[in-house]
């Protein structure tokens, strides 16, 4: 069974990422050849002009749904300058509900899919 949980990525004191994960996937925000560019940025800027690097926490939950459920929540919190995905202004009730789809994008419904 998959250990699911949510990873913060932290430079100075404040969020600047939040995704959600199994296994190495949160590793990508410290490597510098994630897809995200704006944590790529921070990893060079530590590489290459000594800035400090930023900090992966993870917090493991119940599951998958539950990882989604407070990624969503920590994103609308904190509104990370890294989660460019999503409309801050709509609270998400609720994530994979029966009536998303996959390629749903849908705030209305609660519904976003981001990898």
């Amino acid at each position: 069974m998959k250990k699911f949980y949510v990873y913060k990525v932290y430079h100075e004191g404040r969020i600047i990422y939040v995704g959600k994960g199994s296994g190495a996937r949160g590793d990508h925000v410290l490597s510098g050849c994630s897809k995200n560019k704006i944590l790529n940025e921070y990893y060079f800027r530590h590489t290459l002009l000594g800035e400090a690097l930023p900090t992966l926490v993870k917090e493991y939950v119940a599951g998958e749904s539950s990882a989604l459920k407070l990624e969503h929540e920590l994103i609308y919190v904190h509104k990370p300058v890294g989660n460019t995905l999503l409309k801050y202004s709509v609270p998400i009730d609720y994530v994979y509900g029966v009536d998303c789809l996959e390629d749903d994008v849908d705030l209305s419904k609660g519904c976003i899919f981001i990898s």
